[in-house]
């Protein structure tokens, strides 16, 4: 029998629900230093009660009842709404998205749960821009943003001295 997959949002605020993410989020990043290199990663950083606080919305998804990836999806700039038909002047200001954190656990590592989490939120977002950040030398990820329709657009060092890249996926695809 196939393994039954599950996607919905997370209700973050509840400590045994933030732990499991946190358990999660940090098995992820321990990977990630590891891929870089780096012993001293800030997402390594992260609490409970962060998580907990977070102004954001959280989005699991399970596999046989086992929490496998979360993403962190948060409010980011405003976006002026250029759709065909829009008015110049007068059209809507969308919210956009920004995805803060994308972790999938490493034994689910390329069994295609991180493709399927982010394809979920791509659907619940899909009408506004989208962006995230990573690694520059994490070529997963990368991937996985890209094969979505993200591009980078910018590439910078962070305070850590790991070189980033930012991505982005215009509103409207889908």
């Amino acid at each position: 029998m196939a393994p039954s997959v599950y996607l919905a949002p997370i209700g973050h605020r509840r400590s045994g629900t933030a732990q499991a993410v946190l358990d999660l989020q940090l098995a992820s990043y321990r990977e990630e230093a590891k891929l870089l290199g780096v012993s001293a990663f800030p997402p390594l950083n992260r609490t409970v009660e962060q998580v907990q606080a977070a102004d954001a919305e959280f989005f699991g998804c399970w596999r046989d009842s086992r929490l496998e990836a979360v993403a962190e999806v948060s409010l980011a700039q405003a976006v002026v709404d250029e759709s065909p038909g829009a008015e110049a002047g007068t059209a809507p200001v969308l919210l956009g998205r920004s995805i803060d954190s994308f972790t999938v656990h490493p034994r689910a590592f390329r069994q295609g749960l991180g493709s399927r989490l982010l394809s979920f939120l791509l659907q619940r977002f899909g009408e506004v821009e989208m962006t995230v950040s990573t690694a520059k030398a994490n070529l997963p990820a990368i991937g996985l943003y890209q094969s979505q329709g993200f591009v980078v657009v910018e590439e910078w060092r962070n305070s850590s001295g790991i070189e980033m890249v930012g991505l982005r996926r215009p509103s409207g695809e889908r």
